[in-house]
């Protein structure tokens, strides 16, 4: 049987390795750490691009029209302008929003998403079926599907 003897950490290689022995024999293990990256999943791929507290809520509420700084801002009401802004400027960095200037005289800017931010619409709503199901609290989800079943009888 092998059991971790010690844990190491190889510079050169960037990785963390660990010894197991088994009485008479010893055996290296590396395990890799995030500088030594190789990750060809589309999906973590994906959630690393979006997958932030405040990109997916921006995403959404763009997802209806585009809006300015301020109007961002006072919808999502648990986030201040410092996180607002920083998320927008990573989200423009990925393509995902564009910045469109509407005035000079005042200063009005507007975000809206891009062709790559378009294309997430499918993928709200599919969040937005599976938290109607799952996430909201259970009368609220009742109440829910109750209205959706009388909508379809009428």
């Amino acid at each position: 049987m092998l059991r971790p003897f010690c844990f190491e950490y190889d510079r050169k290689f960037k990785s963390k390795s660990f010894l197991l022995f088994s009485g008479k024999y010893t055996t290296r293990c590396k395990v890799a750490t995030k500088s030594v990256k190789e990750e060809v999943c589309p999906i973590v791929n994906s959630i690393e691009l979006i997958g932030s507290k405040w990109k997916l809520i921006v995403i959404r509420y763009l997802s209806e029209s585009p809006m300015g700084f301020n109007e961002l801002l006072k919808r999502i009401r648990s986030s201040n302008s410092k996180e607002l802004s920083l998320t927008l400027k990573q989200l423009q960095d990925v393509g995902i929003v564009e910045r469109r200037i509407v005035s000079y005289q005042p200063f009005r800017v507007q975000y809206a998403l891009t062709q790559k931010g378009e294309e997430l619409k499918p993928v709200l709503e599919e969040l937005r079926k599976w938290g109607e199901k799952w996430a909201l609290p259970n009368n609220q989800s009742e109440n829910k599907s109750k209205e959706s079943e009388n909508e379809g009888k009428e």
